[in-house]
């Protein structure tokens, strides 16, 4: 089965696991950053009028003196969210759906990412998600949210972990500007389409 797509974490794991200048995937979620964060399961965004049924993004990943640039596309049902990674060739390198309680995963077996798919998941929900659902998820893990309408800020013991800035009222159609702190990588969202019944 050929899922359809979803993410933004992913180019970071991908560009990490693939310069040798970069820590392993491993090292980036023992002692630097707590793996609770990328537990938390918010429930799907179903029923919510200004979520896009399909969306096509271009992510840039910054890591030092990195960079790298990957097609994403996202999908939203009831049922679930699908989202994959596409290699330049046109395939994908990896494909996820999320139920709103668990993880499924193919990965290209040619590509190894060292990818672990919580990574993936957790910048999408800090990105897009709803405040009320988030903080109620965060809370349980010992982190806190700040949003503004334009950023938002993530939390752990009052110190800012996570930065993320949006260009547009409609988080979905700006461009979106999410700032890892204490793992040190940048991501630049662009969306390329947007598809809303």
């Amino acid at each position: 089965m050929r899922f359809s797509t979803l993410v933004i974490a992913l180019v970071g794991t991908l560009l990490l696991a693939s310069c040798s200048s970069a820590p392993e995937p491993d090292a980036l979620s023992e002692g630097v950053l707590s793996t609770a964060l990328y537990q938390i399961r918010p429930p799907l965004l179903a029923n919510q009028s200004s979520v896009p049924e399909s969306l096509a993004q271009l992510v840039t990943f910054y890591y030092g003196n990195h960079s790298q640039s990957i097609p994403f596309l996202l999908q939203f049902s009831e049922q679930h969210m699908l989202m994959s990674a596409m290699a330049g060739w046109g395939s994908p390198l990896f494909v996820l759906r999320y139920d709103g309680i668990g993880i499924n995963y193919l990965q290209d077996p040619v590509v190894d990412t060292g990818l672990e798919p919580e990574f993936v998941l957790t910048d999408v929900f800090l990105t897009y998600w709803p405040q009320q659902s988030l903080e109620k998820e965060l809370a349980k893990v010992g982190y806190s949210l700040a949003d503004n309408g334009d950023s938002r800020t993530i939390f752990s013991d009052d110190k800012a972990v996570i930065k993320i800035r949006y260009s547009h009222a409609d988080r979905w159609q700006g461009t979106v500007k999410f700032e890892q702190l204490r793992l040190g990588y940048q991501l630049e969202i662009q969306p390329l389409d947007t598809n809303k019944n």
